[in-house]
């Protein structure tokens, strides 16, 4: 039988927005014009000093390139970050039961970090392109023995989907629960320090789409939307089975950064395109 509390839940957030949450939308939002001048043709002496310094590191210890390359896999960078959400959901560090209003934030930042992905995919398709740092002739990149540089598209990943994504995840989970958030910046700030030093993509790319995913997510923390992702929350209170199993499909979603479903997408705009005769 269903909680007759549950069915009387309040529909608003009452709990007061956090003064902190102005100040850090702020200061994402100097951070995402920074990391967009320093992007720009001509003003590459940021990435390349950094990419440089780097560099050097790269080859003195084999072990190090190869742990630094295993870190990207998605079991050792996306999948322990949604981990960390799940978490949170669960108690994190506080134990016990996660509010309502908690539980609110997490979906709302949760979907958040999924439109940040798509933003940057849309932004990555309209900027200036540029190449990869592994790409770079400019650069002269010496790459770690266990990369195979020409396995990388040489188009450009800038702002960042991967940075957008982690960043996203750890604003949001700090907003609920301070020291695992706290924990996740330091994960998302290790996990996209490892693919600047592999040449995968430039400090820029990390900055600009770590402020995307923050900022959004930031947003999203607003009461409006929180209000709006309230019967999500309400449905996994009433229904926790169906939701648990659309969440578990969506969190493998997100490890993925959705790639089936932008492959398939993908597919399907070709071939109505075709079908159109374009």
């Amino acid at each position: 039988m269903t909680d007759p509390a549950i069915l009387h839940a309040p529909s608003v957030i009452g709990e007061p927005e956090s003064r902190l949450r102005p100040v850090a939308l702020a200061a994402a939002t100097g951070l995402l014009v920074l990391g967009i001048v320093l992007s720009q043709p001509g003003t590459h002496g940021f990435d390349m000093t950094v990419m440089h310094v780097l560099n050097r590191l790269t080859g003195r210890w084999p072990l190090l390139d190869h742990v630094a390359h295993d870190m990207t896999k998605e079991s050792f960078s996306t999948l322990p970050m949604t981990a960390l959400v799940c978490f949170a959901w669960s108690g994190g560090t506080r134990g016990g039961t996660r509010g309502q209003d908690d539980r609110a934030r997490l979906i709302a930042g949760t979907l958040a970090c999924i439109v940040s992905i798509g933003l940057c995919f849309v932004l990555q398709a309209v900027f200036p392109d540029h190449p990869r740092p592994l790409h770079d002739p400019r650069l002269r990149f010496h790459a770690p023995a266990s990369i195979d540089p020409g396995v990388f598209s040489p188009g450009m990943a800038f702002p960042a989907e991967h940075a957008a994504l982690l960043f996203g995840l750890a604003a949001t989970v700090a907003g609920v629960d301070l020291p695992l958030g706290l924990a996740c910046l330091v994960l998302a700030f290790l996990l996209s320090l490892v693919r600047v030093y592999l040449g995968f993509i430039y400090p820029s790319d990390i900055i600009t789409g770590a402020m995307i995913g923050v900022l959004l997510t930031g947003l999203a923390q607003a009461r409006l939307p929180l209000a709006a992702v309230r019967p999500l929350e309400a449905w996994g209170r009433r229904h926790p089975a169906s939701f648990c199993a659309v969440s578990f499909y969506v969190c493998f979603g997100i490890v993925r950064l959705f790639e089936d479903e932008r492959y398939i997408a993908t597919g399907l705009s070709r071939a109505i395109k075709a079908h159109l005769g374009h």
